[in-house]
């Protein structure tokens, strides 16, 4: 299932993209291979669910703050490395597209979704805000919603 809704297409994008960048950033030695990115996002996706007020928390000597999981699969320099050079696109700002920083991978969700997508007469789709509290002119107010500030999906 992974492999349906995260495409090669998608992690060739962000590895070329953010070779790019780093390029652009003086960093002509950055390299980013498709096994450090799943790696990198997989790390990401379980820092989401155990928080530390510090990310280099992660990696720490102590033995009781220390999380394997995350340490043993990346240094933490590396993972820093990534985390300043990740990109996804390397043109230039659309000032009418809000989210033109991630529009080629909005993209090829769009195309993954219609091709894997199965049509009935019973399906429904329903609105739904995602609780952002930072600055962003994308960014909606709704008053009758839990989740009052965010973006609406």
């Amino acid at each position: 299932m992974f492999d349906k809704v995260f495409p090669d297409e998608l992690f060739e994008l962000i590895m070329e993209e953010s070779v790019l960048y780093a390029r652009k950033c003086k960093n002509n030695t950055f390299q980013l291979t498709k096994n450090e990115l799943l790696v990198y996002l997989g790390m990401n996706i379980v820092m989401t669910y155990i928080k530390y007020p510090n990310g280099r928390m992660y990696w720490s000597s102590k033995p009781g703050l220390r999380m394997d999981l995350i340490a043993d699969a990346m240094t933490v320099n590396r993972f820093e490395e990534i985390k300043r050079y990740v990109h996804f696109t390397s043109e230039e700002p659309d000032p009418d597209d809000i989210f033109w920083r991630i529009r080629p991978v909005i993209s090829i969700f769009h195309a993954v979704f219609h091709a894997n997508g199965q049509e009935t007469e019973h399906q429904a789709v329903d609105e739904m805000i995602i609780p952002f509290k930072g600055r962003h002119r994308g960014k909606q107010y709704l008053k009758n919603k839990p989740k009052k500030w965010g973006f609406k999906v």
